[in-house]
């Protein structure tokens, strides 16, 4: 499953609060997949697991704010707790920030950075002939 959707599923199950990672986009995502954590650092571990290119090195920038990013968890959680919460970084509360998008407008957003899936490659087929053995005969 895709990060994007394991978010739009994840909000369903949490009411969405930025600073937060519990309620978070990495914690509702998590929740989606039945992951269950405890600490920050295992939310972002098992995000990790699932798409490890969410912490790969790769310089970016938020397209509506033009703050400069090193890897797209950072820009995920930024676009989550700014952009869509209304907050500044460090969880302080921002309600005048005059760039709030809505929740689908941050999945499109998410979504825009997915890498893209490359489908499951078929398998051969293999076609085993055999003869079944009935006593007696």
């Amino acid at each position: 499953m895709k990060l994007s959707e394991e978010i739009a599923l994840g909000r369903h199950l949490v009411t969405p609060r930025g600073g937060n990672v519990f309620n978070c986009a990495i914690g509702m995502a998590n929740l989606a997949v039945g992951e269950r954590a405890f600490t920050a650092s295992e939310h972002y571990t098992k995000l990790k697991q699932r798409h490890p290119w969410i912490m790969k090195i790769q310089q970016g920038s938020c397209i509506l704010c033009r703050k400069e990013f090193a890897a797209p968890v950072e820009l995920l959680y930024h676009l989550f707790d700014v952009h869509v919460m209304g907050m500044y970084d460090g969880g302080v509360m921002n309600p005048g920030c005059p760039q709030i998008i809505s929740f689908e407008d941050f999945l499109d957003r998410v979504a825009a950075f997915e890498p893209i899936e490359q489908p499951e490659p078929e398998l051969p087929v293999i076609e085993v002939l055999f003869e079944e053995k009935v006593a007696g005969h």
